[in-house]
């Protein structure tokens, strides 16, 4: 018997859920993606540094389908997902469905991995990059953390998003430059060490 609704985590929402849709999830199933995934999209969420998104430029990378509870329909669940990456959790708004350029969209894929509707996150092409390159992801990671230091939005910077995306196993063909660029321009061997730098660099405000 099939269940009834899922969501497709492949980036933060892994390991992040968030407190609306993290109670709700019965089971994870181990998938990949049914299409490419790459650092494509400049996310206000995330300060501005880029996230995971779908994009021809990517390739299929590890995922989880999230089991939600039996009773949560697939509008709640449209909603949930919508708040989360709105930054509208604890609100009672509802997914809106627009079609305008920013709009951010829920997609749903019918039948995937034995979920009769999966859920998942996507934006229109003309807001995504179009050529991503490793050095200007960094920069925009390594900038993130002063804003996220500046707007009191601890570990929504790129860096923090880029540690916790490798920790759950997605790779992208720009994972690897895109981490080495970090590292040379903090001078670090780690990702962390790169934050923890930058972390104490901005709080103090050294040059």
């Amino acid at each position: 018997m099939k269940s009834r609704v899922g969501i497709l985590a492949y980036g933060s929402l892994i390991a992040c859920p968030g407190p609306e849709i993290g109670p709700l999830i019965a089971r994870k199933v181990d998938v990949r993606t049914p299409f490419p995934v790459e650092f494509a999209k400049y996310s206000r969420t995330r300060c501005g540094a880029a996230t995971v998104v779908r994009s021809p430029l990517g390739r299929s990378v590890r995922a989880k389908v999230l089991i939600l509870k039996d009773g949560v329909t697939v509008g709640a669940a449209q909603d949930m997902l919508w708040k989360r990456e709105t930054d509208n959790v604890g609100s009672r708004k509802h997914y809106p469905g627009l079609r305008t350029r920013k709009a951010v969209r829920v997609i749903t894929i019918p039948g995937f991995a034995g979920v009769e509707s999966v859920l998942y996150v996507d934006f229109y092409a003309s807001t995504k990059i179009r050529n991503p390159r490793p050095a200007t992801l960094a920069i925009r990671a390594i900038r993130s953390v002063n804003v996220s230091i500046k707007d009191a939005r601890f570990d929504k910077d790129g860096i923090t998003y880029l540690i916790k995306v490798k920790k759950s196993g997605v790779i992208t063909p720009l994972t690897g430059q895109y981490e080495k660029e970090i590292l040379r321009r903090t001078g670090t061997r780690s990702l962390k060490s790169a934050l923890d730098i930058l972390r104490k660099k901005y709080r103090t405000g050294a040059p």
